[in-house]
């Protein structure tokens, strides 16, 4: 913990530094979340961000690269947590400082509840009440829900085609992305399940599936390519374009697949004190999956019978 604060005081110093030689002031953004926080926190960035700032994100290194190619942001600095990130801002307090964190929200590392009372009135007891994720991170920081639904950017300069030729060869078939084990076990769909579905998808239809994540449930085949941390998440979101449709729980790459704008069937349950939230904007070729507790209350063939609905639309 002193050694990684040290090290990220000492990148802070740098950038703002940066900030005085370009005549402009230090804008700090704390975003310890995960990938979905992330990228659902888009709206948000680019309204609270202005041209004369230098504008820093403190993120956990897992997700720092979802931000690689994000046009507002000059620079991302690796904090371990979100009590780190706060001990950073005690430090550089002069800087605009700008907590994307609910009120109460529970430090990932020490797991403790810290007060954010400049939250606008969003806390955990209540942050997905009748709001999808963007306007959670809009209302905390802006004080009004998102007026633009969220982007992603991608590394545009990632031949996605070139890696899809490589990995199924000359098939064209249609692809389905698929990302079922979200980091909550709570909000993940059982494995079992997800292997049966897939097992009915490649018999009775030409989708090719990628299953996305670095914990996998599949079987890799000619028709079931295994993705891991093989690419980093510029070029993922690039390849995910290229999607036909996409399979998700309420995780990171269900966010990214919702912000391209592509057809996608989301499965949720019961998450903590919240049984009837959506975290995205639900478009009309969407299908949400809706258990009244845990995913496993969702068949592989109600499954199979939504991502096969979706095919003649597209």
């Amino acid at each position: 913990m002193a050694f990684g604060l040290a090290h990220s005081a000492w990148a802070l110093h740098r950038q703002n530094i940066k900030a005085q030689v370009e005549n402009k002031r230090l804008h700090v953004l704390i975003m310890t979340g995960g990938l979905g926080d992330i990228v659902a926190a888009d709206p948000a960035i680019r309204r609270i961000t202005r041209e004369d700032e230098h504008v820093v994100v403190l993120a956990r290194p897992s997700y720092l690269a979802a931000l690689d190619f994000h046009p507002k942001i000059n620079t991302k600095i690796r904090v371990d947590s979100y009590v780190q990130a706060l001990l950073l801002r005690r430090i550089f307090g002069l800087a605009r400082w700008t907590n994307f964190h609910e009120d109460g929200h529970r430090c990932n590392m020490f797991q403790i509840s810290i007060k954010n009372p400049n939250a606008n009135g969003i806390n955990t007891a209540n942050y997905y009440t009748d709001r999808t994720l963007a306007d959670v991170y809009s209302t905390i920081v802006l004080g009004k829900r998102a007026d633009e639904t969220p982007r992603t950017y991608p590394d545009e300069n990632f031949d996605a085609q070139n890696f899809l030729s490589r990995i199924f060869g000359l098939d064209k078939k249609p692809i389905l992305f698929i990302h079922t084990q979200a980091t909550a076990a709570v909000r993940s769909w059982p494995a079992e399940q997800c292997r049966a579905f897939a097992d009915m998808l490649l018999a009775k239809t030409g989708l090719n599936i990628i299953e996305l994540g670095l914990n996998p449930v599949l079987a890799k085949s000619k028709r079931v390519y295994l993705l891991r941390d093989e690419l980093s998440l510029g070029q993922q979101q690039e390849l995910i374009k290229r999607a036909t449709i996409f399979l998700g729980v309420d995780s990171g790459f269900s966010h990214i697949a919702n912000a391209i704008g592509l057809p996608c069937v989301f499965m949720l349950g019961k998450y903590g004190n919240f049984s009837n939230y959506s975290p995205w904007k639900i478009r009309e070729t969407d299908i949400l999956l809706r258990a009244q507790g845990m995913l496993d209350e969702i068949s592989p063939k109600t499954v199979f019978d939504a991502v096969v609905s979706l095919l003649p639309t597209i």
